[in-house]
């Protein structure tokens, strides 16, 4: 009996739309991260940030290691391609990590705050 409690408190799920803002350089996005988890560590979804009117979405891979997800997310779109990724640590429904852009040698760092319901 206590192997399966320690088993199912070990499970830490990412499944589910996480929705927040993630900011940087005092310019705050919408963020929604739809991820669905195979329970094995695997993930993959859609990561879509709207702001001013625009709406840049790509679709998300990565991985789950307990509590901590890292995902990599192209952004695709008007002839270009902008690499991207998630470093983010769950708490429960609550979601804190950082968006990383990186393109021609320049990276930009936002900080992120999500929530699921």
């Amino acid at each position: 009996m206590f192997m399966l409690i320690f088993a199912f408190l070990g499970c830490t799920s990412a499944e589910g739309v996480w929705e927040g803002t993630c900011s940087g350089s005092g310019y705050p996005v919408d963020t929604v991260l739809d991820i669905s988890d195979d329970k094995g560590g695997d993930l993959d979804g859609n990561f879509t940030i709207t702001s001013s009117g625009y709406s840049v979405s790509g679709l998300a891979s990565g991985s789950r290691d307990g509590s901590s997800i890292d995902l990599d997310i192209p952004l695709v779109g008007s002839g270009m391609s902008i690499a991207t990724t998630f470093d983010g640590e769950m708490d429960g429904n609550d979601m804190t990590g950082y968006w990383i852009i990186s393109q021609s040698g320049y990276t930009m760092t936002y900080t992120c705050d999500l929530s699921r319901d």
